[in-house]
């Protein structure tokens, strides 16, 4: 970029900054601030589209969010976040017709991911027409469900160097660090800890009290970072930034002991273990320090693990008002809303894929399911779950050939970040609907897309 440029982009900034404070002054509307933003953001991405990319990066966890309508299963819910993502990807659009210069990069990924939002547009609108779906409540969720992929296709685009790559990198472990400290804040306060900006009492699952906000979001992300934060210590050369990185996931830990998410809880050990098998360093002192770790935490970190610890006993045991029980394993579960997810795959079974197998009932069409493979039967039915497979193994294909072929330390530690953390996001789902939550798959879309990009600089 110029310094006519920097200029430019630094008088918009500053011409916004005193718009938004007067806004806020005289009218603080959040929406109005948010549209604000976007158009300032829309403005600085046409001029360099790495700074609009820079600025999602702390949008994806540290955005408000705005109910816009309730509507009976799934309330209608816009994120500021939404609007910048839509504002990078206008200003890097026009851009490119300005400069003549669009040249659409190609991934492996990308045609699953098209295919997966054509379906997902086809189901609902068959929804709509046997009047199972709520248009106004099915656009919105279509736009979120369409974002994930924006985000992916917005770094495979704007993104062209390693240093942009570990620039942006850096950029999500300080985005982490705050929102961590968020979570310490809420330690002792919350029944559960959750993201900023997560209103108290959003996860409304029976048994789980009110006021936990949306902790298996939270834990879904920590999933993403303590995976990134591993990976990174794997390939660290240097014993200052070792340290670091050992600090920093210490320091993730606790906040994720908290979230009492027990499908982050058991999607954490494939996590660690696929680590363990894939790196080609540290491996003995990987193992090493996690068998410490939990030899250790019940002396150094007596609470957070006595949390975790009873969070699980939980799953079995049931409160004593709990009557109903499923047996998975041969275990038997009785708490309330564990058996509502067993209650969520039987449905699935039941009820949904005998009535509409195919195409499903539509995205909305079947309420509020709290397990990813039951939701994608029952709103894009097989094709949609066959389409999601192989997107899902697209991305292991991609990750695996850049881990197994690169040499560059930086580059290993990223794809062996994917593969791990999307295999923890996979056993995750298995009792929550991760692959819809946006506060976790923004960030694992963005990785991605740094990941695709790395192969595609590799391969130069």
């Amino acid at each position: 970029m110029s310094k006519i440029q920097y200029l430019t982009i630094l008088l918009i900034l500053l011409i916004s900054a005193f718009i938004l404070s007067r806004m806020v002054v005289i009218r603080p509307s959040i929406l109005l601030i948010g549209i604000l933003l976007a158009f300032t953001i829309l403005l600085v991405s046409f001029f360099s589209p790495q700074v609009g990319l820079a600025f999602l990066v702390f949008s994806m966890l540290l955005s408000p969010e705005i109910k816009l309508a309730e509507v009976p299963g799934r309330d209608v819910v816009v994120r500021i976040d939404d609007l910048l993502i839509f504002a990078v990807f206008f200003g890097w659009f026009a851009r490119s017709i300005f400069t003549k210069s669009i040249e659409i990069k190609i991934t492996l990924i990308l045609l699953p991911m098209l295919l997966y939002t054509v379906i997902s547009i086809i189901s609902t609108f068959l929804g709509i027409l046997s009047g199972n779906v709520v248009f106004r409540k099915a656009i919105f969720y279509l736009l979120k469900y369409s974002e994930y992929f924006i985000i992916y296709f917005l770094v495979t685009q704007i993104v062209e160097t390693r240093q942009q790559i570990k620039t942006y990198i850096i950029l999500f472990i300080i985005t982490s660090i705050i929102v961590n400290l968020h979570g310490y804040s809420l330690i002792g306060k919350v029944e559960r800890l959750y993201a900023p900006f997560d209103a108290p009492g959003a996860e409304v699952t029976p048994g789980v009290p009110v006021g936990s906000g949306e902790a298996n979001t939270y834990g879904g992300y920590l999933l993403i970072v303590l995976s990134l934060l591993f990976c990174l210590l794997c390939y660290s050369e240097l014993p200052t930034t070792n340290f670091l990185y050992l600090f920093l996931i210490i320091f993730t830990l606790i906040p994720f002991a908290f979230t009492k998410s027990r499908s982050s809880y058991f999607a954490f050990v494939p996590m660690v273990i696929t680590i363990i098998l894939l790196t080609e360093k540290k491996k003995g002192l990987l193992l090493g320090g996690i068998l410490l770790l939990f030899a250790l935490s019940p002396v150094v970190f007596p609470e957070a693990t006595n949390t975790v610890v009873e969070r699980i006993k939980e799953t079995f045991a049931g409160p004593v008002y709990s009557e109903e029980e499923a047996v998975i394993l041969g275990f038997k579960v009785k708490e309330l809303s564990a058996l509502a997810r067993v209650k969520s795959w039987r449905k699935a079974f039941e009820e949904f894929l005998p009535k509409k197998p195919i195409f499903g009932h539509g995205v909305t069409g079947v309420g509020l399911v709290d397990t990813q493979i039951p939701l994608i039967i029952g709103e894009v039915g097989l094709l949609g779950l066959t389409v999601f497979i192989w997107m899902v193994l697209a991305v292991f294909k991609l990750s695996f050939d850049l881990f197994k072929t690169t040499i560059d330390n930086l580059y290993k530690s990223l794809s062996l970040c994917v593969i791990s953390s999307l295999i923890a996001l996979l056993v995750q789902s298995i009792g929550a609907n991760t692959f819809i939550i946006i506060r976790i798959m923004e960030p694992f879309w963005f990785l991605c897309g740094l990941t695709s990009i790395a192969k595609i600089i590799m391969n130069k």
